[in-house]
C-alpha cells in the first residue's frame, strides 16, 4: 500500500547550511510547493539545490521582547494555514527539528489534529557538531539540559558524566532575545546553581560550531566567572565531568565471562546471519 501524500514536511537545515542538508531533505524541498524557513535562503543556495518552490522567510515574525511561545504558535499556524492552497509545504529549521524546536512540535501535534500528514526528517544538529568540535564521544554517558529548565526544575546534574546546557543565551527568560545581547550578571544565577555541584574553579566551555554566518568558537572559563559573562556568546555550555564514577567490579567481570555470555545470547540461525544495522555491534558497545 502506498504511503499517504505528505502535506507538511518538517525539515532540518543542519548547522552549516547548505553543506549539512541531507539528500533526503533536498528531495523533500524539491517536492514542496512552498518552503518556510527561519533564515532566508540565498539565490545561490536555491539554485544549487534546484528549488522551484516559493520561499518565505519567517524571521520577521520573531518580535523582539515578545513571548517566544506566542511566536512559535503563530509560526506554526501560518505554516498549517498554507497547506490547503499549496500542499505540500515545508518548514526548514536550523539544526535538527527535534532538538530544541517548539515550532516543529506544534506542527506535529496541531498538524495531526487538522488531519494533515506531517513528515519529519532527521538532520545534523548542534549536538552533533558541538561534540565533533570537542572531539568528545558521547559514550558512555552524556547529560543534556535546557539551561533554564535545569534551574527552574531543580535538576541535579551528575558530576560523574559530562553535561551540555542548551539555550544558554535565553537563560531565565521566556521572551524573545533576538537583537539583544547579555548584560553582565545575566548568567549569575546559572553560575550559582552550578556551584552547588561543581567547585568554583571547575572549567566549563562555551561552544559555537561554525555556521554560514560565523566561525566556530570555544571559550573555556571557570564556572564561578559565569556571573561576569556579557555580550554575544555561544548558546551551548559544555561541562566536563568532575570525577570518575565508581564501577561495579562484579558486573564488569561478568561482561567478560564466556559462560555468562552464552547464557544470555544464542547463536542466530543461518538464515538470520545478516541483522539490521541497528542490531550490529558498534565500537565500544
Amino acid at each position: 500500500m502506498a504511503e499517504p501524500a505528505t502535506d507538511v514536511y518538517v525539515l532540518g537545515a543542519g548547522v552549516k547550511t547548505p553543506d549539512h542538508l541531507t539528500l533526503e531533505t533536498v528531495g523533500a524541498l524539491r517536492r514542496s510547493r512552498l518552503v518556510f524557513s527561519i533564515y532566508p535562503l540565498s539565490d545561490e543556495v536555491t539554485h544549487q539545490l534546484g528549488l522551484s518552490a516559493e520561499l518565505r522567510c519567517l524571521l520577521p515574525m520573531f518580535e523582539s521582547s515578545g513571548l517566544r511561545r506566542d511566536t512559535y504558535q503563530a509560526i506554526a499556524e501560518t505554516i498549517l494555514d498554507a497547506v490547503e492552497s499549496a500542499r505540500p509545504v515545508a518548514f526548514l529549521t536550523p539544526g535538527n527539528p527535534v532538538v530544541s524546536d517548539s515550532v516543529a512540535q506544534h506542527l506535529l501535534s496541531q498538524g495531526k489534529a487538522r488531519g494533515f500528514n506531517v513528515r519529519l526528517l532527521p538532520a545534523v544538529s548542534s549536538l552533533d557538531t558541538v561534540m565533533a568540535d570537542l572531539t568528545f564521544d558521547v559514550s558512555p554517558a552524556l547529560q543534556i539540559y535546557d539551561a533554564s529548565w535545569l534551574v527552574s526544575h531543580n535538576m541535579v546534574p551528575s558530576v560523574h558524566a559530562a553535561c551540555l546546557l542548551l539555550q544558554v543565551t535565553t537563560f531565565g527568560t521566556a521572551l524573545t532575545t533576538m537583537g539583544r545581547t547579555l548584560r553582565a550578571g545575566a548568567l549569575a544565577e546559572l553560575g550559582e546553581y552550578l556551584q552547588r555541584f561543581y567547585p568554583p574553579d571547575h572549567e566549563v566551555v562555551f561552544v559555537q560550531s561554525e555556521t554560514r554566518f560565523s566561525p566556530g568558537l570555544q571559550k573555556p572559563l571557570p564556572v564561578c566567572t559565569l556571573r561576569d559573562v556579557e555580550g554575544v556568546i555561544p548558546g551551548t555550555l559544555y561541562i566536563p565531568r568532575l570525577r570518575d564514577p565508581e564501577p561495579d567490579l562484579a558486573f564488569g567481570a561478568r561482561m567478560f565471562d564466556k559462560e555468562a555470555f552464552d547464557a544470555k545470547f544464542e547463536r542466530r540461525q543461518k538464515a538470520d546471519q545478516h541483522p539490521p544495522t541497528s542490531e550490529v555491534d558498534l565500537p565500544n558497545a
